[in-house]
């Protein structure tokens, strides 16, 4: 009798296991409706409790014996393996798709404010265009600069500039409506469309994000003015698609900073893509012909040997009448013109000639070129690189491609191809700037790139920002776990290269180590650099 009472307990527990298993089942059939495994599973579990309850009644009707017993016994075990699997599994799909829409959010939104980023601004700019070309609406674009951002930047540090930047998305946050869109477009831009708003209601609009800005904002106990300029541009009179009014919205920035008012309308008069942009295009494709272009080389140092293990090549222009060029200024334009494939084929060619005379002088070092996101729309690309590998006799693993974040997101599969065929080569790959291109870890993790550049935004503040350490150690964590290894830029003090010693970072570059050099002058400094103390 005993034997009977605990086995037929054993199966009707077993039984309701089962039955609560069915819970969880059915909600992830519910969720993954085109996925008939679920719907299969859950049939069986139907089935087994259809099953379980039919040995129970024979429990029931017939004598008990140990056989029997055992059997109910790896009933009760079979339904709490299968309640606990079902729970498991559950736990875990929920988590996956708290991360993937974490992921999805972080792809479309600023980081830092958490508003629309430039991507999702466009798509949604279009959205309102196609709405007001139907109505024959006009829509208002205002592009929206903190003066001096950079100066709290340098001074206080970025922290101080992330606050004012956060406190600025709120205050702008507070004077938009319900169809209006805001988005943070850089690192001292927001940008804000208003449909349905012409000329006058655009001035309106801007002298009340104006008038929200004069207010001093506090930081760390500092009150600070940032002081804002504002470009409007207006659709359809400015520019019929989403591209050309943010263009002539930055525009119209340059003018409102000579405005009292701070804010001004777009007009071609003010189009510094005009005559400035064109001189300045002309100038950079003789400056190719008239050795007026140079490379200079950081290094780059290995910290646990504390010996030099490469270098990046670094553009320079020395324009006469102009003085040195920002990189920051004719690299983008370069790439506005088309005129970034031959800068790009100019660096390789003098980068690797370099490599081959360093090579024979007996110095072996790693060189490293930006590539841009033109670069890897080139359909020669690949093929460019190794004939000028071939030309100058340097092996493939010499040579080190930077390729930034943004621009693999750009157009992740076409990256994802060049980048495949590049390594298949045997060019080394690096991806630089990480951490500021919204990329999913799993596409990262596909690229065969053998190393992770941190931007140096997270590295300069890091021994006193916490958010910035935490995201550095994190980052390096990352990459050794996929089995990169990781180069920090922007190091420019003790502290800084100590603590990322004391992380496990592979590699570091910055002034603290070594300012960019000519190529006469680096072997000069390498071999003071032997002589001295490491940093």
């Amino acid at each position: 009798m005993t034997l009977k009472l605990l086995s037929l307990l054993f199966v009707l527990g077993g039984s309701l296991c089962l039955v609560l298993s069915l819970r969880p089942t059915k909600l992830m059939r519910n969720e993954n409706q085109k996925i008939t495994s679920w719907n299969i599973l859950f049939l069986l579990i139907l089935f087994f409790v259809v099953g379980y309850l039919a040995f129970a009644v024979l429990v029931l009707l017939v004598p008990v014996n140990y056989p029997e017993f055992m059997v109910s016994l790896v009933f009760l075990g079979g339904g709490i393996f299968v309640l606990m699997t079902m729970k498991m599994s559950s736990f875990t799909l929920k988590e996956i798709k708290e991360i993937a829409a974490v992921e999805r959010h972080r792809a479309c939104h600023d980081d830092l404010t958490g508003l629309p980023n430039r991507r999702l601004f466009r798509d949604r700019l279009g959205q309102i265009i196609s709405k007001a070309r139907s109505d024959s609406t006009p829509i208002a674009v205002l592009l929206i600069e903190l003066n001096r951002i950079s100066e709290v930047n340098v001074t206080l540090g970025h922290r101080c500039g992330d606050q004012i930047l956060k406190q600025a998305a709120e205050r702008l946050q507070g004077l938009i409506g319900a169809e209006d869109i805001l988005s943070r477009q850089g690192s001292d831009e927001f940008v804000v469309a208003f449909p349905g708003t012409d000329t006058d209601g655009a001035f309106e609009k801007s002298r009340s994000i104006v008038q929200a800005m004069e207010d001093h904002f506090p930081v760390e106990g500092h009150s600070l003015d940032i002081g804002i300029s504002i470009g409007i541009a207006l659709y359809p009179l400015h520019g019929k698609n989403s591209h050309v009014l943010l263009q002539r919205a930055d525009t119209a920035v340059a003018g409102a900073k000579h405005n009292s008012s701070g804010f001004a309308l777009y007009s071609p008069e003010r189009d510094r893509n005009s005559l400035d942009r064109l001189t300045m295009a002309s100038a950079l494709r003789g400056a190719l012909k008239k050795a007026e272009l140079a490379l200079h080389y950081q290094p780059k140092l290995d910290i646990k040997t504390r010996q030099v293990s490469g270098v990046e090549a670094l553009v320079r222009w020395s324009r006469p009448g102009y003085g040195m060029v920002p990189p920051a200024e004719f690299i983008p334009l370069a790439e506005r013109t088309g005129m970034i494939r031959p800068l790009t084929i100019w660096v390789l060619n003098t980068a690797l000639r370099q490599a081959a005379i360093w090579h024979k002088e007996g110095l072996d070092l790693d060189v490293a070129v930006n590539i841009s996101a033109r670069n890897l729309l080139d359909a020669d690309i690949v093929e460019t690189v190794e004939g000028i590998l071939n030309a100058w006799e340097v092996p493939p693993g010499r040579l080190v491609l930077e390729i930034t974040e943004s621009s693999i997101m750009a157009d992740p599969e076409r990256a994802y191809d060049i980048i495949t065929r590049l390594h298949a080569i045997g060019v080394r790959l690096s991806i630089d700037d990480f951490g500021t291109g919204y990329s999913s870890l799993a596409y990262i993790k596909r690229l065969p790139a053998m190393e992770i550049k941190i931007d140096k935004s997270f590295v300069q503040n890091m021994d006193t920002d916490e958010n910035d350490a935490v995201i550095v150690r994190s980052t390096i964590d990352l990459a050794h776990n996929m089995g990169r290894k990781v180069v920090a830029e922007g190091i420019e003090s003790t502290d800084i290269y100590d603590l990322l010693d004391m992380l496990g970072c592979d590699t570091a570059q910055g002034f603290h180590i070594c300012h960019p050099l000519p190529a006469e002058e680096l072997q000069p400094w390498l071999e003071s650099f032997r002589d001295t103390s490491p940093p």
